[in-house]
């Protein structure tokens, strides 16, 4: 097998004719193979490398929170209109996350796993 990684990622089998490689996730695993000969490559390694979901990166956001955003400043302006519009976007990206896996249940938005 011949693995070219120079351009978009191909393969191509000892008979020289191309396999088709479908997807974005196989291309990147076949990479991160290629990219080291002759060894083996740890499971760990490999699953950290998988892209990571909208729902994943919506629930490390909502992670971050730890209350209300500039509290202790709402009397002005400046910090009130901020602290309003953060509100807003953590209720999106809760909702964004909910309405990506609605299996989940209750309660899942809002945790960061």
């Amino acid at each position: 097998m011949r693995i070219e990684l120079l351009g978009r990622v191909r393969a191509f089998g000892e008979d020289g004719q191309p396999i088709e490689i479908s997807g974005a996730r196989l291309r990147a695993l076949l990479a991160r193979l290629a990219l080291t000969p002759g060894r083996a490559v740890r499971s760990d390694t490999l699953a950290a490398d998988r892209p990571r979901t909208a729902s994943e990166l919506l629930g490390e956001a909502l992670g971050l929170w730890r209350g209300t955003p500039l509290a202790g400043l709402e009397e002005h302006a400046f910090a009130a209109a901020a602290a309003a519009r953060w509100a807003e976007l953590r209720t999106s990206a809760a909702e964004d996350r909910t309405s990506s896996n609605p299996a989940a249940g209750p309660g899942w938005a809002g945790s960061t796993r």
